[in-house]
């Protein structure tokens, strides 16, 4: 297997391709420019040089600038669905009213396991994508989701996993 190089707009030291940074731009992952120890240097000497900014910035955080923001989205519940909505959609990769549409037609329940409610209110329902081709899919409960991200999206796993669990069920019994 062949690694891949790449060279670092810092140092100049050509490193494996693992040494830089993913960052997501959209619905895009790119490799940074910047190797990882470069990045995490920069960051630090930034944090002291601007020691007295960072400080500033977490004393007015809370209760400053950004206040406005968390009394609308405790008070606006039409403001909060939007803003989950369009934030579901952006972590998707797709639009926002194709989410939309996807919400409209969903029935109220996993289209997996078929339950109507989620016992674990932050464990809310998710909306399940292709992560190679961003399309959607359809609304699932946070176990089946789990479940599919574990098994890679790979049928075969979860089929394999299937005839496991049915092998072994049927020499209990």
């Amino acid at each position: 297997m062949i690694q891949k190089i790449k060279t670092c707009t810092v140092c100049h030291e050509q490193k494996p391709i693992d040494d830089f940074y993913l960052e997501k731009r959209g619905p895009y992952k790119i490799r940074r420019s910047d190797c990882k120890i470069c990045k995490n240097a920069k960051k630090q000497e930034w944090a002291r040089n601007h020691r007295a900014h960072i400080n500033l910035y977490k004393k007015t955080h809370r209760k400053g600038e950004n206040s406005w923001r968390r009394s609308r989205y405790l008070s606006d519940g039409d403001w909060r669905k939007r803003r989950l909505l369009e934030n579901k959609a952006w972590r998707c990769g797709v639009k926002r009213t194709e989410v939309e549409q996807l919400q409209e037609k969903w029935d109220g329940s996993c289209a997996i396991c078929g339950i109507t409610s989620v016992a674990n209110p932050s464990k809310n329902w998710h909306i399940d994508h292709c992560h190679d081709t961003h399309k959607l899919r359809n609304i699932l409960c946070h176990h089946c989701n789990t479940m599919i991200g574990l098994a890679k999206e790979n049928p075969s796993i979860l089929r394999k996993a299937a005839e496991y669990l049915e092998k072994h069920q049927e020499a209990q019994s």
